[in-house]
């Protein structure tokens, strides 16, 4: 790859500072492979069978034409994926947004219509409902927590917007930092690495970006607070804080009270049993022990199934890489339970050191380059190259900057 005669603004300013910038084949074409009416009829399809549902939230929870109905609607946004095939749009990005459709509002459906009395689901308006399935409204105790504490919703949500306009031009200008996936093979392992590292922080900010700034949007406009995507997570002091509190913390909730809380854990609980013996005992203790952990393998399993089938709808492939990666984060989060309650106590506080904090995010940024590298080997991040082309012409990505230097091998 040559040269550029003329390269974009992007690229002189790179130029300007001495990183090498080249021209990149051109992105690849997305070539849809169903008929151009069958995709965008897509949102009418699912939002009239999530419509369905709505009529139905005026029963109490336990009411049978309600479960019917609340199971109907999760086993279509489960199945239609594999109805729909793998690969099967032409465009992987339209794919993969129906896989994780399938796994995001199976868990909402599901805590609508079996967790939600009544006296609750029958007072929303189709906003409320709309928002509740596909944003994360903060949800308030009114007994022991107050809405006139701190700036108001619609200040809160009119920052998050401004913050992730910012972060959705950014996202779109850096994603030419991203090499293509051949590169790689070409790569020294360092500089394998700093990409892979890149690519993260990309990741991050896209997430933030885009899907923070339609929740934000729906906050601004309905005067609600929103969750957060992310709470600092390159500051994680362990697999813990970072799963509890600092990444995807809209999934997370919903995985914590759809799966941990109403099914896995009372599940462990009737395996391990802890109240079969007297509380205090060292027997309890172990029972207990065994019984969280239990409940949050089961959790990230759910999980890593999930991403596997996102792999497959997109890509046409079971890597097994995501329930890998989830299980040894599920076996991180364990043992720090492990050393903090039994080996090693000194570990809670330690853990919270700044030294400690760097190791671990960079070890596990290592370590989660086995996630990444299906979505970037696949060409996913190629085809989004694409599209902010297509959306945003401006913007438009065919050229690379190499910020930590062209790879050591090849002709690039």
């Amino acid at each position: 790859m040559g040269l550029l005669a003329t390269l974009s603004p992007v690229g002189e300013l790179a130029k300007s500072f001495g990183l090498p910038v080249t021209r990149r084949y051109s992105p690849p074409a997305i070539e849809l492979q169903r008929p151009l009416w069958m995709v965008l009829a897509l949102p009418v399809l699912y939002l009239g069978v999530l419509n369905s549902l709505r009529s139905r939230l005026t029963l109490p929870r336990t009411n049978g034409r309600r479960r019917v109905r609340g199971w109907s609607c999760i086993i279509f946004v489960i199945a239609f994926p594999f109805v729909w095939g793998s690969e099967a749009s032409g465009s992987r990005v339209i794919d993969f947004g129906l896989a994780v459709i399938a796994f995001v509002l199976s868990l909402r459906i599901f805590r609508i219509a079996f967790l939600r009395d009544a006296e609750e689901t029958a007072k929303w308006s189709a906003t409320e409902y709309w928002g509740r399935l596909f944003t994360f409204v903060v949800e308030y105790d009114p007994e022991t927590r107050s809405h006139t504490q701190g700036p108001s919703a619609r200040a809160e949500n009119a920052k998050d917007l401004a913050v992730s306009a910012v972060k959705m031009v950014f996202a779109c200008v850096a994603i030419r930092c991203i090499p293509p996936p051949e590169s790689f093979a070409d790569m020294s392992w360092l500089q394998a690495r700093a990409y892979y590292a890149i690519l993260g922080v990309i990741l991050l900010v896209c997430l933030e970006g885009f899907v923070g700034g339609f929740f934000a949007a729906y906050g601004f406009v309905n005067d609600r607070h929103m969750r957060h995507m992310f709470n600092r997570p390159l500051i994680s002091s362990g697999f813990r804080d970072l799963w509890g509190r600092r990444w995807n913390l809209p999934v997370h909730d919903v995985l914590k009270n759809v799966v941990f809380n109403g099914l896995v854990f009372p599940l462990a609980k009737s395996f391990h049993r802890p109240d079969a013996v007297s509380k205090g005992t060292r027997e309890h203790g172990q029972r207990t022990f065994r019984q969280n952990c239990s409940a949050a393998l089961l959790t990230f399993l759910v999980s890593g199934a999930f991403h596997e089938v996102m792999s497959y709808i997109a890509f046409g492939d079971i890597r097994w890489a995501n329930i890998r990666y989830f299980t040894w984060n599920a076996v991180g989060c364990s043992i720090e339970v492990y050393l903090e309650t039994k080996a090693w106590p000194r570990y809670a506080t330690i853990k919270h050191n700044w030294l400690f904090r760097a190791i671990f995010v960079l070890t596990w940024a290592y370590l989660s380059e086995s996630y990444t590298e299906g979505y970037l080997m696949f060409g996913f991040f190629e085809e989004a190259k694409t599209w902010i082309g297509l959306i945003a012409p401006p913007l438009r990505v065919d050229e690379v900057v190499w910020l930590v230097g062209k790879p050591v091998r090849g002709n690039w």
